[in-house]
């Protein structure tokens, strides 16, 4: 049952992402939402009635091509909200490795990155 309904998710989330982002590389999409990872994070938003973004964002990080062919890492995130007065908003986070047209994701924390953002900076004495 837990496998049907994570297909059906995917299913759905996948035809709003590679419908509305054309100039995004589809199997970094692609790969972004079947990953199990990323897919029991979606799994566990929705079970809390959270507002999930339509598509994903995606930004390319690092890549190099060679005569074999190219590699590229992407940082791909879904914005996750809470529902309510004060909505609190959260990120589902991957890097999607392309090797050579081979495609892998990886959840990734962005948490230390909000919270060192948070900090305020030293006062110097």
């Amino acid at each position: 049952m837990k496998k049907l309904v994570i297909t059906a998710l995917l299913m759905q989330f996948s035809a709003i992402a590679f419908a509305d982002v054309p100039d995004v590389r589809t199997d970094v999409v692609k790969a972004f939402y079947e990953s199990k990872d990323v897919a029991d994070k979606i799994l566990v938003s929705v079970r809390l009635d959270r507002d999930i973004a339509k598509q994903p964002d995606v930004a390319l990080l690092s890549g190099s091509c060679g005569t074999a062919g190219c590699t590229r890492n992407y940082l791909v995130t879904l914005a996750v909200a809470t529902k309510g007065v004060n909505p609190q908003t959260g990120v589902i986070a991957a890097i999607v490795k392309d090797e050579f047209n081979a495609f892998e994701a990886k959840l990734v924390s962005v948490e230390p990155l909000l919270n060192q953002a948070h900090q305020r900076p030293k006062q110097e004495e």
